[in-house]
């Protein structure tokens, strides 16, 4: 990856050096800097010695519509403190220094091709699940995912507003109340005492998950971090496997959806991590219920939150198809799941399936 030099950078040559005393004898001009992301909530870039080759992350924060940077800040230290995401060194509202994890972000393409990368990846989110951030998060808030939603639900009318060809067969505001309303009243049913509201990572995928070149794991990207029901974030990981993304938009394996053999044995493995033992067969059907839910939520809130997104970005990639393709997944899941039938005033088209990619049939395994 080559250098890229942005101007704006030099402004955090001094101020790196005075906080990473790995730096202290370095030349805050010799210092390299190469970017990572130009994206519209981070700035994040590998600053280096090359001397020493020492390195750094430098992120940059952008503007944001939701989240507390400060917030953020306390979080990425307690993760980085309890080795489930990079180490912080230093914070402002405006910008951070992170450890620097040589490696790379897991690819979706080779992430389904290999069965050890997804233990691992489910081992990690059983850490993640068990940090208490209770110090600085309250669990007593509404779990995120109902929070999330509801938020979302109060801007749909931009939708209506702004995309025509997206609103033609989306649920009205009514309508997706009473889905988020009937989702965690199944939440509640499963999980009467709280005791599975856990610190939840909440956009746990691939493309979040870095596998550092010495062969561990470390979560990255906590915009939406907070309390929520662990099938939530279980059930987001499982259902962003199953898709290539495309500079123009997503092609759709299946279902979109891992088999079931697969997602048994990624359950097995987070569950054994999480107990520190073998689970019992009543504790791994209990965690398949409760992550057909989180499945159904997470959905949901993608399909609301890119039609949203469709609505106020200049970006090329297809918002309005990955919103109808979320809802499309929603509703099929739903019925299956449930024998819910689809509402008659809202349209669901077939899932455009991949051409561009052959995924083998040995993947249930």
């Amino acid at each position: 990856m080559a250098a890229v030099e942005e101007p704006h950078v030099d402004e955090y040559r001094e101020l790196i050096c005075q906080h990473i005393p790995e730096f202290k004898n370095t030349d805050p001009s010799e210092l390299v800097f190469t970017r990572f992301t130009a994206g519209l909530t981070n700035m994040v870039y590998a600053c280096e010695d090359p001397d020493s080759k020492y390195g750094v992350v430098l992120r940059i924060f952008g503007s944001i519509g939701f989240g507390d940077r400060h917030l953020e800040n306390q979080v990425c230290t307690l993760l980085g403190n309890v080795n489930v995401a990079p180490k912080i060194y230093y914070t402002t509202n405006d910008w951070r220094i992170e450890e620097f994890i040589r490696g790379e972000e897991l690819n979706t393409i080779d992430f389904r091709d290999c069965p050890q990368a997804q233990q691992k990846s489910m081992e990690l989110l059983a850490d993640f699940h068990q940090t208490d951030a209770t110090a600085i998060v309250s669990k007593d808030d509404i779990p995120w995912c109902v929070l999330t939603i509801e938020e979302e639900i109060a801007q749909v009318c931009t939708i209506k507003e702004q995309n025509e060809t997206l609103y033609t067969g989306f649920p009205s505001v009514n309508e997706l109340k009473v889905e988020i309303e009937w989702l965690h009243d199944q939440f509640l049913l499963l999980d009467e005492n709280d005791s599975n509201l856990v610190f939840c990572h909440n956009d746990y995928r691939p493309a979040n998950i870095i596998d550092a070149d010495d062969g561990s794991l470390h979560a990255v990207d906590f915009d939406t971090v907070g309390y929520n029901y662990r099938g939530y974030d279980i059930g987001r990981a499982l259902n962003s496997m199953f898709l290539n993304v495309t500079k123009e938009g997503c092609d759709w394996i299946g279902c979109g959806y891992p088999p079931a053999k697969m997602v048994n044995r990624l359950l097995v493995a987070y569950l054994t991590r999480f107990h520190d033992r073998e689970p019992t067969n009543e504790e791994l059907e209990a965690l398949h219920k409760e992550v057909r839910i989180g499945n159904l939520a997470a959905l949901l809130h993608l399909a609301i939150w890119s039609g949203l997104k469709s609505c106020h970005t200049d970006h090329d990639w297809n918002y309005t198809q990955y919103s109808k393709d979320r809802l499309q997944q929603y509703f099929t899941t739903k019925e299956n799941y449930f024998s819910t039938p689809v509402p008659t005033t809202i349209v669901v088209s077939p899932l455009r399936q991949s051409t561009k990619f052959f995924y083998p049939v040995q993947i249930e395994m």
